[in-house]
């Protein structure tokens, strides 16, 4: 039997399945993550007393791209896509992401972080440990 047939896995590119992945799902937005979010999020963040604008500190202050996201306005949640084809997300966008979880869940808002694969597999990512993680490194 040949495996010859079987090599154009390999040329999946993340272009491809981030493609199928918004068709899939129309709700997926590829551009300007921040400015969508401050629109869409600002009024659902519950102020802290001292520093009304900490929800735009922290959205303006994570200095990463998802290949995509989704803003559940009703569910108060914000999801991020990374489309893993050929390369894992490393473990400072991963400490990244679980420091901006912990910071948006003390203003009441929700954000998770889904992993694609080149099958189109969708998983969640637990960002405690990563939180944890980083914290462990700035409390060092």
């Amino acid at each position: 039997m040949s495996l010859e047939r079987y090599r154009n896995f390999a040329n999946v590119k993340q272009e491809a399945v981030l493609h199928a992945l918004c068709l899939q799902y129309p709700e997926i937005k590829r551009l300007r993550w921040r400015q969508a979010v401050l629109e869409a999020m600002q009024p659902l963040a519950e102020p802290e007393e001292d520093d009304p604008g900490e929800f735009m500190e922290f959205v303006m202050g994570l200095n990463l791209v998802p290949d995509g996201y989704a803003i559940h306005l009703d569910e108060r949640e914000l999801l991020f896509f990374e489309v893993e084809v050929h390369s894992p997300m490393s473990g400072k966008k991963l400490q990244s992401y679980g420091k901006f979880a912990i910071d948006l869940a003390g203003l009441g808002i929700g954000f998770g972080v889904l992993s694609v694969n080149k099958h189109g597999h969708i998983n969640e990512v637990d960002l405690m440990p990563h939180y944890a993680s980083w914290l462990a490194e700035v409390s060092a």
